[in-house]
């Protein structure tokens, strides 16, 4: 779940707090996980992990989002703890590409040795999109998803 939808969101507050202090009392009451996702503006998940104490409310980390939003962040050092789901995709740092891993300047070994450290056992999901990353001219719909398990299979050796 994204926090925040763009990179000039109102600034955070009571009300918000509360609207995903519900989020997690219901998720409590399901038995199910919601995972807030690194995007623009990483001090509103600060407001809610430091103001939300909930086993049910988690991480879901973003490599693309932390190369072209928040370059440098770290944010599988500061949330990791936390770490529930992976949305893993590559860009040039400018944008939020969706490409392939390996085709754009994420540095994947070191959040790989991360991922790892934090002996992280969930699903490893690529968010990726050939349409949106413009490689429709590549790749067949098979061939596409062959060259993703290929990658994945890189990501995890």
């Amino acid at each position: 779940m994204h926090v925040t939808g763009s990179d000039n969101p109102p600034p955070y507050s009571q009300l918000g707090l509360d609207r995903f202090k519900q989020l997690a009392e219901k998720a409590e009451k399901a038995g199910i996980t919601i995972a807030l996702e690194n995007v623009w503006r990483l001090e509103y998940l600060d407001y809610i992990f430091d103001n939300i104490k909930s086993d049910k409310l988690k991480f879901c980390y973003d490599s693309g989002h932390e190369n072209c939003f928040t370059h440098g962040a770290d944010c599988l050092s500061k949330y990791g703890d936390k770490l529930a789901a992976l949305h893993l995709h590559d860009n040039d740092g400018l944008n939020d590409q969706h490409i392939l891993p390996f085709g754009g300047n994420v540095n994947w070994d070191r959040i790989m040795t991360k991922i790892k450290e934090l002996n992280y056992r969930g699903v490893l999901a690529l968010e990726i999109d050939a349409q949106y990353s413009g490689v429709l001219d590549e790749y067949s719909a098979d061939g596409f998803l062959l060259e993703a398990k290929r990658r994945a299979d890189k990501l995890i050796k």
